[in-house]
């Protein structure tokens, strides 16, 4: 597995936007005769029977689902980057930020009887001077952006998102899929719909790695470099992933 680093996290986020750009311009060039899909207002599990139409939003509902790897993806791989990061500085308990000494708590010491928990806390004493290690776990459910924000708070990661439903939308469609509560050619967005989504979502991501790597960068899981008394993070946007409409 590679080490991870910023640089790495970096390539690794732009080639998964561009993998998310390529798919959607061909899905695009293949159903330019069909200008309904192309320019309808949202399409609700729109039912196809032809051959290359299933073809059509088969793709879309891959696209979709492409969108949901990208959310999870971005943000686990930069919560990784967090942990490495502060799994390999040595900081000691006391040192660490209000945020990562729970974090550590929640790893090591989580016990369900009274007995565990009060050898726990003679553990917690004679651990108190050695450095903290800490791992990561994903949220036992789907990315909803409600989820995210919990687990940016959770970690003392402050930031400005613009507010997107379409996260919540594209898990549920994720969700449905994956236990075939629907059927897979029956697709949520037309086309039109999906180029809003896709440069909805990618603005979003990216201002939550922003925030993400700038926690990292300022060494805000350190208890001396904790957020000043009134700070508030800036606001960061970025060009659309997709920059135009094909017509």
């Amino acid at each position: 597995m590679d080490i991870p680093t910023k640089a790495l996290m970096d390539e690794q986020f732009r080639k998964k936007a561009a993998i998310l750009k390529t798919i959607f311009f061909e899905i695009c060039k293949y159903s330019s005769d069909y200008i309904d899909i192309q320019n309808a207002e949202k399409i609700k599990y729109y039912n196809i029977s032809t051959d290359k139409m299933i073809i059509i939003t088969s793709s879309i509902s891959s696209h979709v689902l492409m969108l949901y790897n990208f959310i999870e993806g971005s943000i686990n791989d930069r919560f990784k980057l967090l942990y490495y990061t502060v799994n390999g500085e040595n900081i000691l308990y006391p040192d660490a930020s209000h945020q990562m000494q729970l974090i550590w708590l929640e790893n090591h010491y989580s016990y369900e009887s009274a007995k565990a928990k009060e050898k726990g806390i003679q553990r917690l004493a004679d651990d108190w001077n050695r450095p903290i290690t800490i791992y990561f776990t994903s949220p036992h459910t789907n990315y909803s952006m409600g989820t995210i924000r919990r687990v940016l708070r959770h970690h003392g990661v402050r930031y400005n998102l613009d507010k997107s439903d379409f996260f919540d939308e594209i898990a549920l469609f994720r969700n449905k899929c994956a236990h075939g509560d629907i059927d897979f050619t029956l697709f949520p967005y037309s086309i039109k719909d999906l180029f809003r989504v896709t440069n909805s979502i990618y603005l979003s991501v990216y201002q939550m790695v922003t925030a993400i790597s700038s926690y990292i960068d300022d060494k805000r899981y350190l208890k001396i470099s904790q957020y000043p008394d009134g700070f508030a993070p800036p606001y960061v946007t970025t060009p659309n992933l997709i920059d135009h409409f094909p017509q």
